[in-house]
């Protein structure tokens, strides 16, 4: 695979993400729910950064694990959303109602058996009409589900900004704060990847 300026700033910020990730989940001091949450989400950050390396590297070999890689993707906004709860509540605990945020992952991977995993276990697959569509069908997935989690986050922080101001006095709002500042840069991150993306398909359409 050749090393250009773009993808060598691809790799870079994904082994920051996964080496971060590592220390999070690695470090006796700060290993607790919130944490995990949010190495999760850098792991899961990392995998999608360098996506370009998990088609060259594990495609040909195992096509299946790429596939796993990157449907990963739709883990990332309940990870961050369940990170933000559990930060900004030291005492929330999850509950078994919460695994429903992981029924999306599920669901898209078994809608993905007919056409994609069961395909790459013969010895010549071959792309059918669908694989186009349901390409672009995920990703309006993806960015549906991450602009949906954030709002759902954003009312929840302002909810309890409220509350804060509400009953108690001289409330620390700092966590409240690093924790807005965090979701609305993810949220401009998604804007700006959404707008690229859209742009791509469009000039991708317009030169077929």
């Amino acid at each position: 695979m050749e090393i250009n300026f773009h993808n060598a700033i691809e790799l870079l910020t994904s082994f920051q993400a996964f080496l971060f990730a590592g220390y999070l989940l690695s470090s006796r001091k700060k290993k607790n729910t919130s944490n995990i949450f949010i190495a999760f989400y850098l792991f899961a950050l990392g995998l999608n950064v360098s996506h370009e390396y998990v088609d060259y590297y594990f495609e040909p070999s195992f096509p299946n694990l790429s596939i796993v890689f990157k449907m990963i993707v739709f883990l990332m906004a309940p990870a961050l959303y369940l990170y933000t709860k559990t930060a900004i509540k030291a005492e929330f605990k999850l509950t078994r109602a919460e695994g429903w945020h992981l029924l999306p992952f599920f669901i898209l991977n078994i809608l993905l058996i007919p056409d994609f995993y069961l395909e790459n276990f013969k010895e010549n697959p071959v792309e059918n009409e669908y694989h186009k569509l349901y390409t672009i069908a995920l990703y309006i997935a993806f960015y549906l589900q991450a602009f949906i989690y954030l709002l759902i986050t954003f009312r929840y922080l302002i909810h309890l900004k409220r509350i804060y101001y509400e009953n108690f006095s001289n409330t620390d709002i700092s966590k409240y704060k690093y924790l807005f500042t965090l979701n609305s840069l993810v949220a401009f991150v998604f804007l700006l990847s959404a707008v690229k993306n859209l742009e791509y398909y469009h000039r991708k359409k317009n030169h077929c």
